[in-house]
């Protein structure tokens, strides 16, 4: 699933110049790459203390998802459109690690209520992968890291990083979710799912932390 989305993003960025020749990637900030391979595991000096992350959307900062509400989505002058996400992280250990493999996806609920009850089967033919990203975050662009610095359970340096403008090519959707994964070079992962229009659990009435 993951490779023909990825072939299928790519396709889309190829289209998204405009008649003059400007590319929209020019304003993603971390220029639509879809690059992991410069991931590195890291085996020594790792934390224990858990990472957390929250997915948002903006173009130059980040803004929370409004509750049951897809993100704003922006149209080209050739008819596409898209989305710019963003995201917030705590717990990110600066000075063992400085990227984050990320997995950015939008699923489209084709069949009201299939969500509820098919939250882990990616195969369901209930919902669709409307877009999916991977980035290497901190790789091309230094991580944006925001506000102070805190101290873990063995002393460790802590922050909170902001990163934002990163485009999704979808059009609006009525029911689904947008969800993102990350991953840091000390193998700590997080998840956060937003569900839009009714769709997921009914007891998510915004956004689910794993």
């Amino acid at each position: 699933m993951k490779r023909v989305t990825g072939v299928l993003f790519a396709a889309l960025i190829i289209t998204s110049c405009d008649a003059g020749g400007a590319d929209i990637c020019d304003t993603d900030r971390y220029g639509c790459s879809q690059n992991t391979e410069a991931f590195t595991p890291v085996t020594e000096g790792c934390p224990n203390d858990p990472i957390v992350v929250r997915i948002g959307h903006g173009l130059t900062e980040f803004n929370p998802l409004e509750t049951d509400y897809f993100p704003p989505v922006e149209f080209g002058p050739q008819g596409g459109s898209h989305a710019y996400l963003a995201l917030e992280a705590d717990g990110i250990a600066i000075d063992v690690t400085r990227r984050l493999k990320t997995f950015l996806r939008v699923w489209n609920e084709v069949e009201r209520g299939c969500m509820k009850v098919n939250q882990d089967d990616e195969a369901a033919g209930c919902r669709t992968v409307e877009s999916s990203r991977n980035v290497l975050l901190g790789d091309s662009v230094e991580l944006n890291i925001v506000g102070a610095t805190a101290r873990g359970e063995d002393g460790d340096t802590l922050a909170r990083i902001s990163e934002f403008g990163l485009i999704v090519f979808t059009a609006p959707l009525d029911r689904g979710s947008v969800e993102v994964t990350i991953e840091d070079e000390c193998g700590r992962v997080a998840k956060d799912i937003h569900w839009f229009g009714g769709a997921g659990p009914a007891s998510a009435a915004s956004n689910t932390q794993e």
